[in-house]
């Protein structure tokens, strides 16, 4: 089978996409592969006939929710995993909307106030417990 009539998918950004470079030696995991043309990351070709698997919604909210637990039990700061999660936001927003420069803002409203006329502040307790934070 001709190598450049092959459609990959990147799993960094989702494209798929026929290579028209010949294999390149990725130099941190010396592994054969052709770049992205939309992000530059390293495909490797994956054998004819194996399919992707489709992840759900609820099992990638499940896997992130994990990842985002085990990086604060391993000392991540919290400042560092919302840059994070707002630059991959930022990325995945302008791969759905192709042509599109989006930008995700988070807004601090400031301190919570208690009043006769909203939710009562929820303790820091009770917010750390309606999410899984161990494993």
């Amino acid at each position: 089978m001709d190598e450049y009539n092959r459609v990959l998918h990147c799993d960094n950004c989702g494209t798929d996409f026929k290579p028209s470079q010949p294999l390149e030696l990725h130099d941190s995991n010396n592994t054969w592969g052709y770049p992205c043309p939309v992000c530059q990351f390293q495909v490797t070709a994956r054998k004819p006939g194996k399919a992707r698997q489709v992840l759900a919604a609820g099992d990638f909210e499940s896997q992130l929710s994990q990842v985002l637990a085990d990086a604060r039990m391993r000392g991540v700061a919290l400042e560092d995993i919302v840059r994070v999660l707002r630059d991959e936001l930022e990325f995945a927003m302008e791969l759905a909307n192709p042509g599109r420069r989006m930008v995700l803002s988070v807004i601090d409203l400031g301190e919570q106030e208690s009043s006769t006329g909203t939710m009562p502040v929820r303790d820091l307790r009770d917010i750390r417990s309606s999410r899984s934070l161990a494993q």
